[in-house]
């Protein structure tokens, strides 16, 4: 994602769909249900609002948390 990102892929393409459709498969592994739309964008809001996170995600490309999110 920090490679779409940096090299100035939109969102909306078809190669950083295809990430997020990856992250989505693999976060769905270890969730204790379905993985619905509204759960995975809580996940994404914690990722912006906890400080952990949001470090792990910046340290590797300044934006990353945001775009990725």
């Amino acid at each position: 994602m920090a490679s779409a990102m940096t090299d100035g892929l939109p969102l909306d393409s078809e190669a950083v769909q295809g990430l997020v459709q990856r992250h989505h498969a693999w976060v769905a592994q270890s969730w204790p249900a379905a993985l619905t739309a509204q759960a995975y964008a809580g996940l994404a809001l914690m990722y912006l609002q906890h400080p952990d996170f949001t470090a792990r995600y910046e340290s590797r490309a300044a934006g990353l948390t945001e775009y990725s999110t």
